[in-house]
């Protein structure tokens, strides 16, 4: 019993050493050190932290949503055109629970939200149910989609969930690969980079696409493998999620805002390799129904830009299998922003004056 008692309690001290190691060096940026070079971006918590800084300066009316597909929609871009002050709250790998949390917390905020944009993976309405590490790690964004549960416990659970995430054989991989890099100095050009309003920029792809050097097959092709896995898994639209995402389109209504919601693009490579292989077009025209059946039931405006061709745009405006660049970008602003497409489905009345102007449009409806 002796014997048990002083092996237990030497991996106790074990563990905690390693875990004091390990959240100094911080890999993931989960706790806030800063004293190493980050492996992955946390989007939800960066965009936070810009949002709230962006909030102070002037308050925020219009929210771009969506995933790291719809990170290069610029803000600038919504603002000249509506009149309303555009922040992109887009973050990795968001499912729809992300989307409402968003919304939540940004109200939450004091932000007089009067316009919501969405660009909706497919994806997001996977039927795993299974929540983002990011998000699962997070307690301000998790209390947003519990808001009857006691916030400590949130809290607890959060912290519960970052703790067990560093005892993790890829956080000990990813911990051991920043201190490599600290120790030969590296000076890497950073692969993402978020301006105040939440804008992406890619400084090494776009510095290769400027040379002349950017190798769009390469990247193409080892994005594919993602994609495959993840709807490889998918069967069907989760109810919950779809429940999330009617929540949103409610709510966002409730407060007096309009929504509009996009089903984003994947590259032509992407879409063709996705229908061969997996439940991709089944679930497309599965998602297109749904959207359908909500535009009809809350006047929501949805639109179907899956495809580049759609909003005017190719197989050449991307970095990679399912990330649009900053032409293709473009193109799909300003398709979203034409001049039907901004106001359809919401009271005339409830819209700001440069959104109420009437015109010919060429969105793509459902």
């Amino acid at each position: 019993m002796h014997f048990l008692k002083v092996v237990l309690g030497w991996i106790l001290v074990f563990a905690v050493l390693l875990g004091g190691v390990l959240w100094y060096i911080d890999p993931h940026g989960q706790f806030g050190g800063g004293r190493f070079p980050t492996v992955t971006l946390d989007a939800r918590r960066q965009k936070m932290s810009l949002f709230r800084a962006y909030e102070r300066q002037a308050p925020v009316q219009g929210l771009i949503l969506g995933s790291s597909r719809s990170m290069k929609l610029d803000p600038q871009v919504f603002s000249k055109k509506t009149g309303l002050r555009y922040f992109n709250f887009t973050v990795d790998a968001a499912k729809a629970e992300d989307y409402l949390a968003i919304y939540r917390w940004a109200r939450a905020q004091g932000a007089p939200i009067r316009q919501v944009m969405l660009g909706l993976d497919v994806e997001a309405l996977h039927d795993d149910n299974v929540l983002f590490s990011n998000l699962k790690h997070n307690a301000d964004l998790r209390r947003m989609l519990s808001p009857g549960q006691e916030a400590p416990l949130v809290t607890l659970s959060a912290n519960v969930s970052r703790i067990k995430d560093m005892f993790t054989l890829n956080f000990l991989r990813d911990a051991a690969k920043v201190v490599m890099a600290r120790a030969r100095s590296e000076n890497r050009v950073p692969f993402m980079e978020f301006t105040a309003n939440g804008y992406l920029h890619y400084p090494g792809r776009e510095q290769a696409r400027a040379a002349g050097t950017f190798n769009l097959t390469r990247e193409v092709s080892a994005c594919l493998p993602g994609y495959l896995s993840t709807f490889g898994t998918m069967r069907s639209l989760s109810p919950q999620r779809w429940q999330d995402l009617e929540t949103l389109v409610r709510e966002v209504q409730a407060d007096g805002g309009q929504i509009e919601i996009w089903i984003s693009p994947l590259h032509p490579t992407t879409t063709d390799l996705l229908a061969s292989q997996t439940r991709y077009t089944r679930l497309l025209e599965q998602t297109r129904a749904a959207l359908q059946d909500l535009s009809r039931r809350t006047g929501v405006r949805v639109r179907d830009y899956a495809s580049p061709d759609r909003f005017g745009s190719n197989a050449q405006n991307w970095y990679d299998c399912a990330h649009i660049d900053n032409q293709g970008a473009a193109l799909l602003s300003s398709r979203l922003l034409s001049e039907d497409g901004a106001a359809q489905g919401t009271p005339r009345a409830a819209l700001p004056a440069r959104l109420s102007r009437s015109g010919k449009g060429n969105g793509h409806g459902l």
